[in-house]
Parts: C-alpha cells; structure tokens; sequence
C-alpha cells in the first residue's frame, strides 16, 4: 500500500489508546520496560526497506525510497511540540509526519533515493535539524530499523508528495556447493579462534560493544569466557565493567548485532577469524574504521576495505619537491610566527590567569583580519571562520566570552563564529562532538579552538597512552582539515610564575606531550600587583620567539587592550627566566658548587652568607652582559636550590641557628663518577652576550664554553 493509505488505514481505536496508556500517562518510565512493552503488544513495520524471508539485513530486496527519524521530547527539552511541530512541517523533504506511540515525539517520514544514499541522507537531515536547535535520535541512521505502528486521527500528509521510485536489490547468486557458510562452521572452532587473537581488537569503544553484543546474541553465556579474554588485552580492562556489559548484552541485545560484525571488527586488525572458503553470512557493520582507543567512537570516512601495510607505507612515504610551498602562517603573535595551517599549538597558565581574554583576542584577530591582544591573521581564502569549542564555562561566563569578541566584530564577521558548549557531556561524548564539529564546519573554517583540552580525556592527564593518543588526535585532524588547532591547558596551580613563564609545570603526561608537538606554547601569567595586566609569554616555539608584551582588562564585556613591556620590564623577566628557569640541572649543580667553595662535610652557611655567596657567584657568570644581579634573584635561586634539593636546609625553619649545605652526591669527596666527570670537564667562562639576546626575552645559549645541556 503507499504511505497514504497505511498512515490513514491505522487510525485510534480504543484498544490501542488503552494499549498506549501506560507510555503516556508515565507508568513506564524506564527506557528497556519502555522498549519492551512496546515490542510485546504494539506491532511493527520496516519503513525504509523491503524484506522477504525474515527481517535481518541479509534479507533486503529492496527499497521503499523513504528514511524515517523520530524527533523525541527527552532528546529536546528545551522545544515545545509545537516548535518541533513547525520545524519538521518547514522542511520541504517531510511528506508526513504524526505523534509517536508515547505521545512525547513525532515520527517524520522523508524522501531517500536508495540504500546507498541512506547514510548520506540521514546525516544531512540530522545537520539541517541540529542547526535549528532539534536532536533527532541516532539509531534511526540505520535503514533495517523497526518502526512500531503509531495510530494517529490526523496525521499531516503532505498532498504533492511522491517517494521516488522503489528500486529492488538483485538476489544474492547462490554459493558453490564446495563452500561452507559461516552457520554450517562449528561454533566451537569460531569461539577457540577467537581466544587465540593474540591483538587487543577491543580498543575502540563501540567495537568493544559491537564484539560484546555479537557473541551474546549469537552464543549467549557460552562465549563470556570468550569476550573476557578478548577484552583483558585492553590496557584499562576491568573485569566487573566487562562482565556487566556482557551480561547486559546477553539480556537485550539478541538480534541487534549479527556474529558477522564481530568477524568485520577482527578483520579491520587484519585478524581472519573463519578460513577462507567460509561465506559470513551475517552482514558487518558498515562504515567503521579500526581506532586506536576506546577514547573515541566518533564515525570515520567510510571505505571499501582496509589499507594493507602497503598501502599505508607508500602513503607515508615523502618525497622531496624542489618546487614545494609551505603551509601559509595564519596568525603572528606579536609579528613573529604563531600558527602555520596544518599545525596546533597551545596557551598555558594557572587557573584564573586570563588565558580566555587572550583566547579572545585570538578568535577576534582570525575573524576580523586586524590586530588584537597580540595577533595578527590572515585566514585562508573563503575560510574565515573559526570553531570554539569549550568545555569548562558555564552558560553566562561564555556568553560574556561571546560578547567580548563581538565588541570587535560586526555582524557578518561574527557569523563566521561556531561555538560548541561541551559541558554537560562526558568526556567520551565531548570527543566525538569536538571532532564531528570539526568535521562539520572544516570547509569554512581555518582555526579551530578547543578551551579545556584536557576535558576530553577519560583516563585522566597522567593516562600516558590517551595522552599520546589525544596529542596525536590533535596532530591528525589539523593536518587532515588543514586547519589551525589551538588548545588551552592549564598548568599546575602550585607551579612558579617562572616556570610557568618558561612553558613548564604544565598539567600532567598530556602537558609534556604538548610541549615536545606543539609548534607554538605561549604561557600566561598574572601581575601579582595588577590583576587586570596579563603578561604573554613565548614558551616553546619552532620558529623565532616574539617578544613578551601585556594585554590589560579595561572591562568583562570588550577585549583587553595590547600595551608594549617597558625595556626595563623586559629586561628583569628575560634575566629572571634565564637564572631561574632555563638552566638545566648540571648548570645548577655546577654555580652550587662554586658558591660553596671550600665549605666540606658537615660545614654550611647560614642564609645571608649563603644569598651573599649566590649573588656573587651569579654576577660573576654574567658580568659581561652588563647586568647586575640583584639581592631577590640570589634569594629566588636559593628557594629553587632548596626546593630541587641541590642544597640541604638544617635546623627549625626561621630560626636564626638554621644553616645549609651542599647536597653530599655534589660534594667532591662524595660525587659519583658520572656526575664528578660532568663537573670537572667544564670549563669556567662567561656567556656571551650577543649570544644571550636578553633585550628581546631570549634565551641562554651558553653558560661557558660547553652547551648547558651537557651538564645534566
């Protein structure tokens, strides 16, 4: 029959009003009751497909040319029916639509050119409808989904509506008589290969659910033993947390994944669970690429077959072009290079330092093309736009975030602005938001900014391999989207303002990562007497180091204004980094020695002769710069010795008898070899200063006539 007909044919009756009386007036509230009070006495229909010889995906013979979706009320809270209502009956490609079984939806029949075209379809309809603020549920992407018969007085029926034309997949040509399918195989063997993978093929979540799901539909408790054997390779497995996903999955999943996705997720390892001249009769899940962790489940560019070593070998291989051309600079932070296209850096600071002014000045610098808080952008052609996303500030801080840029925007520049709230979410479901906004908007944008990158792990910051994975995460889509990505960090909030300054004491394995990749790291830190000064600082960076300069808080509601750090100013912070927070751990060593000079065993200084000690020795080692050293960086130098342990503290903190000594490992008589060949093999000298280059924030080359990083 056509549409018409069905949807007018099943009008309300009074046994299935009374059938729908407990999903409607709330006596089943709980989502699997719900489904499976549905399934027992409400009948259902395939929409999209026409089946023969059963209702499993293998038994497809063709297509109805319609694609159903279900608009619910839990998954739009904040939408009335009516506004769901008018928001499905404004798009030309409904033909009709009527209120759900439950009575808190719509079910919304649209027009689709085919099977192979689904995916595609249902993905644009979900982006159109997403954009105008309504979710639309993600199950109905599949095509072979049930829909429960909803009985309606008064569906809305589009009049000039017609489905394209049904076209029928041929049959499958019967199989040689030689080849065993995959039913007729022993499920003994099938269960024993699969303990025998010796690979962890569970990495990626939804193929962790998908291999759970499989087994139990397909042999139920005599393959648990199984799934916990394939799961314990997974570096984070836990066994309650396997055994009850199993057990849920034992419970109601029968029918909903076939053995045969299981087999596809093994495949993708390039693990081949049934011998070849076995026909899988079950039909594998579509579209789904091998991840790397369970880190993210986020959907990936479909393929025919995975590439073989091969192929990615000749895909990784680079070759030389004479003619080449480097990526474009996107944005200059303070007229020296910040971020290139293809690439991600990084701003670092403390809780509450300002780095969401300066992220700010950014956003507003890529979309307006001029000058702010420091940077300067030129997006590439006809992808002016930049994606926010944030996963730390709730909803009033980031609107006044919003209004702070669009204080330097007009309307037009501002549209170009695509902001993602990640709060509410997991930090699963953050992930796969982040990247399919990415994936969304890359045609029209060229920097993409992500406030509270850490927010995304599951494992937490010291996770060392979803450490490695997220920073790689950031490396792939940057350079796959020929983007810019910049992620916001904090830094440990116990960490020095120097070493913050310097790029270090940044939070956690994930913090170090980003400082070896990053192409820029720019550290943020806090006036200690004007809060509302912001000092910007050049971390790490590949190309040259700008010079540091403030931006100063005029108002919430504008962007910080620049202002240029006095020589003077710069002068004390480049000499300040350079004592305190860029020599390594041998140089340290070394000027401690030195200070200490003839002092042995048990002998020490007490604290004014120690600081007077310091402060000579310091001058000494930069007398040729022309900078004096003054009385707090000796006292600054001696807090970081104590701190490291280079020298020993003695006696009650504060009182006047307290002393301290040299470490007994740096001691000449007590040095271990490596560390006494160290020191002896340096030779004193002072750096030179055109090599030092303190007027513009630089760093020490030299400290004498050996580089400091032999030293350590």
């Amino acid at each position: 029959m056509t549409l018409r007909e069905f949807l007018l044919k099943h009008a309300p009756s009074p046994e299935w009003e009374e059938i729908c009386r407990p999903l409607r007036n709330g006596t089943i509230t709980d989502r699997d009751k719900r489904k499976e009070y549905k399934s027992t006495y409400i009948p259902a229909v395939w929409p999209s497909v026409i089946l023969e010889g059963g209702s499993d995906a293998k038994h497809i013979i063709g297509q109805s040319g319609l694609i159903c979706i279900d608009i619910d009320a839990k998954d739009n809270p904040d939408k009335s029916p009516e506004e769901m209502a008018d928001a499905i009956e404004s798009d030309e490609r409904t033909i009709a639509f009527l209120e759900s079984c439950g009575g808190a939806g719509f079910a919304v029949f649209m027009g689709c050119s085919g099977l192979d075209g689904f995916e595609e379809t249902f993905r644009t309809v979900q982006e159109d409808f997403r954009e105008r603020g309504i979710t639309i549920d993600p199950q109905c992407s599949n095509p072979n989904r049930a829909r429960f018969i909803t009985h309606s007085k008064t569906p809305w029926i589009r009049s000039n509506s017609v489905p394209p034309e049904i076209k029928a997949r041929p049959k499958p040509a019967p199989q040689s008589p030689h080849l065993r399918t995959q039913k007729e195989f022993p499920r003994e063997s099938i269960l024993n290969r699969l303990s025998q993978i010796s690979i962890d093929i569970t990495a990626d979540r939804e193929d962790w659910l998908q291999i759970a799901y499989g087994l139990a539909g397909e042999y139920g408790e005599e393959a648990r033993g199984v799934f916990h054997i394939l799961s314990e390779k997974y570096h984070g497995y836990k066994f309650e947390e396997t055994d009850a996903l199993y057990t849920d999955a034992i419970r109601k999943g029968r029918g909903v994944v076939g053995i045969g996705s299981v087999f596809h997720i093994a495949d993708k390892y390039g693990v081949r669970v049934l011998p070849e001249n076995i026909v899988e009769t079950s039909t594998p899940v579509k579209g789904k690429q091998a991840q790397n962790s369970r880190l993210t489940g986020g959907k990936q560019e479909e393929r025919s077959a995975e590439p073989t070593t091969a192929d990615l070998l000749q895909k990784a291989r680079f070759v030389y072009d004479p003619n080449y051309v480097p990526p474009p600079t996107l944005c200059n932070a303070n007229g020296k290079r910040f971020g290139t296209q293809g690439n991600f850096s990084a701003i670092t600071g403390v809780e509450k330092s300002g780095k969401s002014f300066l992220v700010n000045c950014l956003i507003a610098s890529f979309l307006t093309g001029n000058r702010w808080g420091g940077f300067e952008s030129s997006p590439p052609e006809n992808r002016a736009g930049c994606l926010l996303i944030d996963t730390e500030l709730g909803e009033h801080d980031l609107h006044n975030a919003q209004k702070r840029i669009l204080s330097a925007c007009n309307e037009s520049e501002f549209k170009n602005l695509y902001t993602y709230r990640l709060r509410p979410f997991t930090s699963a479901e953050a992930l796969k938001i982040a990247e399919e906004a990415i994936r969304t908007h890359a045609s029209q944008i060229g920097l993409v900014v992500i406030d509270g990158i850490t927010d995304l792990m599951t494992e937490g910051i010291n996770d060392t391999r979803e450490s490695d994975e997220l920073v790689r995460w950031c490396m792939a889509v940057s350079d796959q989207y020929q983007v810019h990505l910049c992620v916001v960090i904090h830094t440990n909030s116990g960490a020095s303002k120097e070493d913050t300054i310097a790029g270090k004491g940044v939070r956690g394995h994930i913090g170090k990562n980003i400082n070896r990749k990053a192409e820029t790291v720019i550290s943020v830190t806090r006036d200690l007497h004007q809060s509302n000064r912001i000092q910007v600082h050049p971390a790490h960076t590949r190309g040259e180091k700008f010079a540091p300069y403030d931006i100063v808080i005029e108002s919430s509601q504008t962007l910080p204004r620049e202002e240029e750090v006095s020589a003077v100013e710069a002068q004390s912070r480049a000499k300040l980094q350079i004592l305190i927070s860029d020599l390594p751990a041998g140089a340290h060593h070394r000027l401690a020695q030195k200070a200490f000079k003839g002092i042995r065993g048990s002998e020490g200084m007490k604290y004014r002769e120690l600081t007077t000690a310091v402060q000579a020795v310091l001058d000494e080692e930069w007398n040729r710069t022309g900078k004096r050293i003054s009385k707090n960086d000796a006292e600054m130098t001696v807090s970081v010795w104590a701190r490291d342990g280079v020298i020993l503290k003695h006696g009650k903190p504060r009182s006047p008898s307290a002393y301290y000594t040299l470490h007994p490992d740096l001691l000449p008589d007590g040095l271990p070899p490596d560390l006494r060949d160290a020191v002896e093999s340096v030779v004193d000298g002072s750096a030179n200063p055109e090599e030092l280059e303190f007027g513009g924030g630089g760093e020490v080359v030299e400290l004498g006539q050996n580089s400091p990083d032999s030293l350590d």
